[in-house]
């Protein structure tokens, strides 16, 4: 066995989609960056997948999978808590109680 084969195993740099979903998941967490890195890790854990599936000896399936589900899960999250703060702000509930009058 190869270093090569042993990096390969540990980072998929053969599966940079894979590899780029990653990082982008997780920098996903930070506020503020978590919707449009969310849907980058999304869409490209998507392709990373895609490219695993068609080529098995390329790794990265893990990667993919936690670029997936985490900028997914950003996305929600992020979403959500917008949501809860413009909803529970006066100053938006009253100019919302205002347009519907």
């Amino acid at each position: 066995m190869t270093s090569e084969n042993n990096v390969g195993r540990v980072i998929p740099y053969k599966n940079p989609c894979a590899l780029i979903a990653y990082y982008m998941g997780i920098g996903a967490l930070i506020p503020c960056l978590g919707i449009p890195l969310g849907a980058l890790a999304f869409i490209l854990g998507l392709i990373g997948l895609f490219i695993r599936y068609k080529n098995p000896a390329v790794k990265g399936s893990l990667h993919a999978w936690i670029g997936v589900i985490v900028g997914s899960l950003s996305i929600v999250i992020q979403i959500g808590i917008t949501v809860y703060f413009l909803m529970t702000d006066s100053e938006v509930q009253r100019w919302w109680s205002q347009l519907w009058s």
